[in-house]
C-alpha cells in the first residue's frame, strides 16, 4: 500500500491543476460579451448575425450526474455549415467529470512470493474534461489525468478531428493505441476490476501517437492505423521503457450483428477482431512484466530488462453477446529479436464470461470496435421509477509466459471471478475473488486474492 508521505503530495498536485483548470474554465465563461439568466435564455438568438457581424452563447451550468457542462458558441454569416472547413460557427463545449475509486484486497500467498501487503488505497482520483470543438474543422477532444498509487497519471490527452476523406478519424495527443479489446474498453466496463494479465504485460500502454481510423461495411467493421512513442512512466500497465516507437494496426469485423426490431429483442452479435504491432526501442531495451489482477499486488512475473531493439506482437479478440450473457476471449503472441541473435517468444490470453442477473446486455460502440459502460435498467432507488440497479456477475481464466530460452520472466495462471453491483451508471460496488500460480520464474508460489472497489465516475 502506498505510503501517506507518497499519496497525499500527489493529491495536492492533482488537486491544485483540476481546481487551475475548473477556474480558466470559470474565466473563458465569465469573459463573453453578457451574463445569461439560465441555460435556455443564453440559446436563444440575440440579434441578427448579418447586422451585427458574429452573435456569442455561452453556458456554464451543473447538471448533476452528467458533471459541470460549459459552452461558448459564436454565430458568424461567414461559410457554409456542409463544407469542410466551417467559419460559419466557432464552437467549444463540453463537460467536466471526475473518476474516484478506492481498492482494498487481501492476500494469501505461500512458496517464494513476497511483497504481497494487505491494505486499503486510492486506486484512481482523475479530473476529466470532454467535448467537441469548431475551430475551422469540427473535432472532439479528451483531457483525463489525475492519480494512481503512488504517480501522477495522464491517461488522455487527445484531439481527433472526424470524417477527412479517405482517411476517416485523425487522432493525435495521448491516448491508448489500437491494440486489446479490453484495454480499449474503458477500465470501468471490462467486468473485472482490472485487465486480464497477458495484456497487462504485452500489450503498449497509453503512449503519444497519431492514429487513422474509420469504420466500414455500414458499421460491420473498423479499422485503425497509428504510430507511437514511449509512454514513460505516466502508464498504468505496458512497458515503461523510454525511446521506443511503436506501429500498431487493427481491423474488427462483426460476422452477427443483430440489434433486435426497434431495441424490442435482446441484441446478439458476434465480434471478431486482428491487431499487430512493431516496437523498436533505439536504445536497445525492452520489458514486459505483470500484477496478478490486483493493483494493490506487486510485479509477479518480470522478463526485467532485456536487449533488444525490436519485438513484434500478434493479437487476436472475440466476442459473443446474447442479451445478458457475453463470453469474450483474446490470444496474444510477442516475438523479441535480442540483440545477441536467436529469438524469444512470449505470449498469453485469457476467456471471460459475464452475465447479468437483472437482465441489462453489455452495449457495443460501432464506431471503435469495443464495448462501452452497462447501464441499469433502473437505478437504484425507492421511487416510483427506481429499483435496485443492475447485478453483474464475471468469471475469467488467464495465462500468461513472459519464460523462454535463458529469458525465465515466469509463468502466471489466474482464475478470477467477480461481482459487480451497479447502483446507477455512475456508482458502482465490486468484490473479486481469485486464485493463481506462478512458476517458471524467481518467485514461484500460488497466490490467494480477495479485492473490493467503490467507485464513482461522472
Amino acid at each position: 500500500m502506498a505510503s501517506t508521505r507518497q499519496t497525499w503530495p500527489a493529491l495536492r498536485v492533482a488537486g491544485r491543476a483540476a481546481l487551475s483548470m475548473a477556474l480558466l474554465a470559470g474565466a473563458a465563461a465569465t469573459a463573453s460579451a453578457q451574463p445569461a439568466a439560465s441555460t435556455e435564455a443564453a440559446a436563444a438568438p440575440a440579434q441578427d448575425p448579418a447586422a451585427e457581424g458574429a452573435r456569442w452563447e455561452w453556458d456554464f451550468s451543473w447538471q448533476g450526474w452528467s458533471g459541470l457542462h460549459y459552452a461558448l458558441i459564436a454565430h458568424t454569416a461567414i461559410g457554409d455549415p456542409e463544407a469542410l472547413l466551417r467559419f460559419d460557427e466557432v464552437r467549444l463545449t463540453g463537460s467536466i467529470g471526475a473518476r474516484l475509486e478506492v481498492d482494498a484486497a487481501a492476500f494469501g500467498t505461500n512458496g517464494s512470493l513476497t511483497g504481497f501487503n494487505d491494505g486499503v488505497d486510492l486506486r484512481r482520483a482523475r479530473v476529466r474534461f470532454k467535448g467537441d470543438a469548431i475551430l475551422g474543422v469540427p473535432m472532439y477532444y479528451k483531457v483525463e489525468f489525475g492519480y494512481v498509487p503512488s504517480k501522477f497519471n495522464m491517461t488522455d490527452f487527445y484531439v481527433a478531428v472526424p470524417n477527412l476523406p479517405y482517411v476517416g478519424t485523425v487522432k493525435f495527443g495521448y491516448f491508448q493505441p489500437s491494440m486489446g479489446l479490453q484495454t480499449l474498453t474503458s477500465s470501468w466496463d471490462i467486468g473485472l476490476m482490472e485487465p486480464a494479465a497477458p495484456l497487462q504485460a504485452i500489450v503498449p500502454g497509453d503512449s503519444p501517437g497519431m492514429s487513422l481510423g474509420w469504420p466500414w461495411g455500414g458499421g460491420a467493421g473498423t479499422w485503425s492505423l497509428g504510430g507511437y512513442g514511449s509512454s514513460g512512466s505516466t502508464a498504468e500497465y505496458g512497458s515503461s521503457i523510454k525511446n521506443l516507437a511503436t506501429l500498431i494496426g487493427r481491423i474488427t469485423w462483426l460476422p452477427v450483428d443483430d440489434r433486435g426490431p426497434d431495441g424490442a429483442a435482446p441484441p446478439r452479435l458476434v465480434h471478431l477482431g486482428l491487431s499487430g504491432n512493431l516496437q523498436l526501442s533505439s536504445d536497445g531495451r525492452l520489458r514486459f512484466r505483470a500484477r496478478p489482477e490486483s493493483y494493490i499486488a506487486p510485479y509477479v512475473i518480470d522478463t526485467a530488462t532485456l536487449s533488444t531493439d525490436r519485438a513484434s506482437t500478434l493479437a487476436l479478440e472475440a466476442a459473443w453477446v446474447d442479451g445478458p450473457l457475453s463470453l469474450q476471449g483474446e490470444l496474444l503472441q510477442t516475438a523479441v529479436e535480442p540483440n545477441g541473435g536467436g529469438r524469444l517468444f512470449f505470449g498469453g490470453g485469457y476467456l471471460q464470461l459475464t452475465w447479468s442477473a437483472t437482465g441489462e446486455s453489455r452495449p457495443y460502440d460501432r464506431e471503435t470496435g469495443t464495448f462501452g459502460r452497462l447501464r441499469p435498467q433502473r437505478d437504484f432507488g425507492f421511487g416510483a421509477n427506481e429499483g435496485w440497479g443492475a447485478l453483474e456477475l464475471a468469471l475469467r481464466a488467464s495465462y500468461t509466459d513472459l519464460s523462454d530460452g535463458g529469458v525465465q520472466g515466469g509463468r502466471l495462471s489466474l482464475l478470477m471471478g467477480g461481482v459487480s453491483w451497479h447502483l446507477s451508471p455512475q456508482v458502482k460496488w465490486m468484490f473479486n475473488l481469485g486464485s493463481g500460480k506462478v512458476y517458471g520464474g524467481a518467485m514461484p508460489g500460488r497466490m490467494l486474492i480477495a479485492q473490493m472497489r467503490v467507485g464513482v465516475d461522472f
